[in-house]
């Protein structure tokens, strides 16, 4: 299991690749018309040193005496408990960025059955049939529709014209070939179907 030490590191590497990745290269020239990407949040640790071997050491040796205090307070309780991964045992992660916030959708109301989640919990005990879809949602957490404008209208414009009312297609007669014989065009003429023969 790699130590506090080396994740800080590759870490720290890993967001520093990323951030070269994002830099657009300075060589090539902008383009009006190409559209224009969101503009990327800086790293909450943009323009920090890296931090030294002591600090990294201290740090390690700051944490394993933390969940050495929590092991000899818990006991058996967090015995099999290991190092949160996202915060590399430390107890602090970098912030999230706050999600922007959204309008609510007209004519859409919360699910009353499963209040949001689009799924509900049943007595089983059994992984996989603890949880079921919640039916009055149809596992989408909300209830209601929203009128698609051009759905309806599209609707509409055929609600118009029923199928009854509609004029078939005439079929279409096949084409027979062309004959030099003058009787087989008066059989044509006459309603009849002539065939060529095999071989002329």
């Amino acid at each position: 299991m790699p130590s506090l030490a080396e994740k800080a590191r590759a870490e720290a590497e890993e967001t520093e690749a990323e951030e070269q990745e994002q830099q657009p290269d300075q060589d090539e020239q902008s383009n009006d018309d190409a559209p224009q990407e969101p503009a990327v949040e800086p790293h909450p640790a943009e323009g920090l040193e890296e931090p030294t071997d002591q600090m990294i050491a201290e740090l390690q040796a700051a944490c394993d005496e933390h969940h050495d205090h929590v092991r000899a307070i818990m006991g058996p309780f967090v015995d099999a408990f290991v190092p949160c991964e996202t915060c590399n045992g430390i107890g602090l992660a970098y912030p999230q960025p706050a999600k922007p916030k959204l309008e609510p959708a007209p004519g859409l109301q919360l699910c009353t059955v499963c209040k949001g989640p689009g799924e509900l919990e049943t007595p089983s005990t059994r992984d996989g049939f603890n949880v079921i879809q919640c039916v009055n949602c149809g596992g989408k957490g909300y209830v209601g529709a929203l009128r698609a404008t051009a759905i309806a209208d599209a609707q509409a414009a055929v609600a118009q014209f029923p199928a009854d009312q509609q004029q078939p297609a005439e079929p279409t007669q096949p084409q027979q070939p062309a004959s030099t014989d003058p009787r087989v065009d008066e059989l044509r003429a006459a309603g009849y179907i002539v065939l060529d023969r095999p071989g002329g």
